[in-house]
């Protein structure tokens, strides 16, 4: 099961597409104004090639909203503006919604109700490994990236095939190279989108 996660905007909304699993696949992650995730729902996703090229086949993700519970404080204009503009995206999506509560979110991915959004990033990135998710690709140190070294471009030790002098350096790949961490370009409120996803996951895990 596929997982879009979304957290709500007066202007603007953050979505990830999330698989369930230990600590899970992140596919993507991007924040677009509204009206223009009103436009990707409509012309984009509800069109069965596109489905099949994200790799949904004919079954729609679960699209799981951070929902505004009452708290018995003054609401302001910006969280009016956004459970408006959050119904509206509702509705453009046409597939399964489900909704899920800040606390909820919190507790389940740090153990308590009133943890804050950094407390809640910690969590996530602690859960796919550390730091290292969240870093870019980085080179080899021993060959900086070129599968050669010195003058006379021996091979570099962490190269993939035996050297044999039938690829060129500038050809053959380095295990030494880093790709980018799982969690690596993930921005603002991506971060709330993305513990919706993985909160509602783990807390319907077993049905």
């Amino acid at each position: 099961m596929n997982i879009l996660g979304l957290d709500p905007g007066p202007t603007e909304s953050a979505v990830v597409l999330y698989a369930p699993g230990q600590p899970g696949h992140l596919s993507w992650a991007t924040t677009k104004r509204n009206a223009e995730w009103h436009s990707f729902f409509l012309d984009q996703v509800q069109s069965e090639p596109v489905l099949v090229a994200l790799g949904w086949q004919a079954t729609l993700p679960t699209l799981v909203i951070e929902y505004m519970r009452p708290r018995g404080l003054p609401t302001s204009q910006a969280e009016m503006d956004t459970m408006f503009e959050l119904g509206r995206i509702v509705q453009t999506w046409g597939g399964p919604v489900e909704k899920i509560g800040r606390q909820d979110v919190t507790l389940a991915l740090t153990g308590r109700r009133g943890a804050n959004d950094a407390m809640v990033r910690r969590a996530l990135i602690d859960r796919w490994g550390g730091d290292q998710a969240i870093k870019g690709p980085q080179k080899c140190k021993l060959c900086g990236g070129k599968g050669w070294r010195g003058n006379k471009r021996e091979p570099c030790p962490n190269v993939r095939v035996k050297w044999e002098g039938l690829l060129p350096p500038e050809n053959t790949p380095c295990e030494g190279n880093l790709p980018a961490g799982p969690l690596h370009g993930i921005k603002g409120d991506e971060w709330s989108a993305l513990a919706i996803a993985v909160a509602w996951a783990e807390l319907h895990a077993e049905e």
